[in-house]
């Protein structure tokens, strides 16, 4: 899957992993207790979208990890981050090294079975994590890029697998005949040990 994500961001496609102002704002509403010296670590960070907004709000320690060459080369370069693979480089990363881990649009494009893995990893990084999934196709060149779309429930009950307290912060509905039989189109979690 790595080439096609280095086709979609070589390709200029500006439309891809674009920001999402009503994301943004449910990550702020979540730090907004928070100190702004707190360790946070990005997975999946694409263009920088978080990273940016973290920055514009004094958080400034802070870590992107980003699968795409082409990704990082184009977008990253003003951010500190990681060129590279999360479940090929997890082991690197101390335990409760972070103290929040952000992880936003990334789950969806895993396999059932690297769900798990990723998951474990995350739980072992930090005791604070927000994850945002999205629940509908994303097809590129006639692949669809979300190999897995699954309803919230189906999410929170994986995610409780993991954490002690998994709490739905954000869902918006897919609106009937947009995407017939996908409801909860996009939904974040809260998750804490």
């Amino acid at each position: 899957m790595k080439e096609i994500y280095e086709q979609i961001y070589a390709s200029g496609n500006s439309a891809y992993n674009e920001q999402y102002d009503y994301k943004l704002e449910i990550v702020k509403k979540e730090l907004f207790y928070l100190k702004t010296d707190i360790r946070i670590l990005d997975v999946g960070c694409g263009k920088g979208n978080y990273l940016k907004f973290l920055h514009e709000n004094k958080f400034t320690n802070t870590l992107g990890l980003e699968l795409s060459e082409e990704c990082s080369k184009n977008f990253l370069y003003n951010f500190k981050h990681i060129n590279a693979d999360f479940l090929e480089y997890k082991e690197k990363f101390q335990d409760k090294e972070f103290d929040l881990l952000i992880c936003m649009d990334l789950l969806e494009h895993l396999s059932y079975e690297n769900i798990p893995l990723t998951l474990q990893a995350f739980e072992r990084i930090s005791d604070y994590c927000i994850l945002g999934i999205a629940n509908h196709p994303d097809i590129f060149e006639g692949i669809d890029l979300h190999l897995i779309q699954e309803n919230i429930d189906w999410w929170e009950n994986y995610v409780k697998k993991y954490f002690t307290t998994v709490e739905i912060i954000y869902q918006i509905e897919s609106p009937n005949g947009i995407i017939p039989g996908i409801n909860n189109q996009f939904f974040m979690f809260r998750c804490k040990n």
